[in-house]
């Protein structure tokens, strides 16, 4: 489940918006707002497989006449309905499903070296532990896949080896006890 989605800091002037806002007055760009965050936590790939125009609305937090939000998204191409499915216009486009899978094993070797450096620039290659500089840091796991723990950046910090092997698959709370 994802926790944000982009929104440009241009799309309350976009030409689309302006349209949007004129139709439908300034409620409805924010049940666009609250449609796209439905869609970022619970449709990532930005499909709204299984959902109807009432399923839509609801999500949308919309209170206006029934049918209504859906056909002035379809007609501004704020959404598509193809092969009887809603879906977001160009949505992963500007919201990529993450690189990390949340859960599991760790990802293919081109995929991990791509998150490790990711997570290494975000700690500004400082151990997070020791707080050491680290030359060749090692990406740890904060709860460790072992006990549960994910592959989101969230649960990934840099570490220099000593730290890293001293805490193994310990959880955080009990290396630090």
């Amino acid at each position: 489940m994802n926790k944000n989605f982009r929104l440009s800091v241009t799309t309350p002037t976009h030409h689309k918006i302006k349209k949007l806002v004129k139709q439908a007055g300034h409620q409805c760009f924010y049940n666009l707002i609250c449609l796209w965050a439905y869609t970022a936590s619970n449709k990532p790939n930005g499909r709204l497989t299984n959902m109807d125009i009432k399923d839509i609305e609801f999500v949308s937090d919309w209170s206006g006449e029934p049918g209504t939000l859906v056909k002035i998204l379809i007609n501004l191409r704020f959404i598509n309905f193809e092969n009887k499915e809603y879906s977001i216009h160009n949505w992963l486009k500007y919201n990529p499903l993450p690189i990390w899978p949340t859960q599991g094993k760790r990802p293919c070797t081109k995929t991990w070296i791509k998150i490790k450096k990711r997570i290494f620039k975000r700690d500004n290659y400082k151990c997070q532990y020791c707080g050491q500089y680290v030359e060749k840091p090692e990406c740890d796991h904060i709860n460790p896949i072992c006990n549960g723990g994910s592959n989101s950046p969230d649960n990934l910090t840099t570490s220099c080896s000593t730290c890293n092997r001293q805490k193994g698959t310990k959880a955080l709370e009990d290396w630090l006890s």
